[in-house]
């Protein structure tokens, strides 16, 4: 048991002994490499840690490359379709309604047909009476004039025997003398004469016609209902002459104008061509927008009063200008372009027309790359690649 100890611990001691030769064997060597490789190592170390470096410093970025040019602005909107002719026909007189169409939204009539009529039988007669009391009046004077003015009886006598209180008064003789004149205004035959042209011109105000083709979008009151002076009775539309209202805000306005061409869609994405007739010198105080009036030139087949469009005006172009995507923005006006070094600059541009997804800009030199990305972890300064 003891010789077994022994040996063990011998074999112990040869093995550490031998290990710690071969440790010194290889110091000896290692060190002996390193002095005679010096400059070796140190140029892979080099290499080894610009390559890191590289990699961590070097971040790909998606870039575009800049050639400004002209684009046309294109100004988008939303507004209402509208009859240029809308009005409110009123009664100028007072009278019980007698119709000549019937009185309900939506029925369509020409130019010139009688929409409306008020029962006149009390006007006619009191016109007739009017027309009996200036006939006795000129039959009062006729002696008068055969005597004093015998060379105007014939005419003033003529103009007596073709006037009938059934028709209209004929012209009133002219005069041919002050002393005529005089004595013709002393008997207030001007006076009655001008007040049955205005009772003639009150009688032709109790049938009322339509001033345009179009349709009834109202109606106020029916038939045998009493219209006093002013009340209104109907709405009315004109026909196919259709314009649409559009609020445009301020920035943008200065980019159209008179008779820039508008393209105009609705809700089936049907399409519609019109154009800039009037541009308003107000501001909605609620949108802060000025309204611009477009003219539809088009077909109006599907149209209808009160739809709404969506629309696309075409305005002045920009001159030596590039549009980039929205996020290519760093800040209000500035983005990253890479410099020959591959380095990250920041450059001030100016903002010229904002869309959806896009910017149109100016101030960025022909043929730079601009980041057209958000970019994450990367200052101005860092160096990047462009991804393809």
């Amino acid at each position: 048991m003891k010789v077994r100890q022994v040996l063990i611990i011998v074999s112990s001691i040869i093995l550490l002994i031998f290990m710690f030769m071969l440790y010194k064997i290889g110091e000896s060597n290692g060190i002996s490499y390193g002095e005679a490789n010096a400059e070796e190592i140190r140029a892979n170390r080099k290499k080894s840690d610009d390559n890191i470096h590289d990699s961590v410093q070097f971040k790909s970025v998606a870039a575009s490359l800049i050639l400004n040019d002209s684009i046309p602005s294109s100004i988008k909107g939303h507004g209402r379709v509208v009859s240029t002719s809308s009005i409110n026909v009123s009664a100028e007189v007072q009278g019980k309604i007698m119709a000549a169409i019937s009185l309900k939204k939506g029925i369509h009539f020409k130019k010139g047909q009688p929409l409306f009529a008020l029962n006149s039988s009390d006007a006619k007669l009191a016109l007739k009476a009017r027309k009996s009391g200036f006939l006795a009046l000129l039959t009062s004077i006729l002696p008068d004039i055969k005597i004093d003015f015998p060379e105007r009886f014939n005419t003033w006598n003529k103009f007596y025997k073709e006037m009938k209180v059934n028709e209209p008064i004929s012209r009133l003789p002219n005069f041919t003398s002050l002393k005529e004149k005089n004595f013709i205004i002393s008997r207030k035959i001007l006076t009655e004469y001008y007040q049955i042209k205005s009772d003639e011109e009150q009688l032709k105000k109790y049938s009322v016609s339509a001033p345009f083709d179009g349709s009834i979008i109202d109606a106020f009151t029916d038939v045998g209902a009493i219209a006093n002076p002013g009340s209104p009775v109907l709405s009315i539309i004109r026909d196919n002459t259709l314009e649409i209202e559009i609020p445009i805000a301020t920035e943008k306005i200065n980019q159209l104008a008179i008779g820039s061409a508008v393209s105009l869609i609705d809700n089936n994405h049907k399409s519609f061509e019109g154009k800039v007739i009037r541009v308003g010198d107000y501001i909605n105080q609620q949108t802060q927008t000025v309204p611009v009036f477009v003219n539809i030139t088009s077909e109006t087949d599907g149209l209808y009063n009160g739809m709404y469009l969506d629309a696309n005006i075409v305005g002045h172009g920009f001159d030596n200008v590039v549009e980039i995507p929205r996020k290519a923005l760093i800040s209000a006006n500035e983005v990253y372009i890479i410099e020959k070094d591959s380095a990250l600059t920041s450059l001030k541009v100016n903002v010229i027309d904002y869309k959806e997804n896009t910017v149109t800009v100016s101030g960025i030199p022909n043929n730079s790359n601009v980041v057209i990305e958000s970019v994450v972890n990367i200052n101005e300064g860092d160096k990047v690649v462009i991804r393809k």
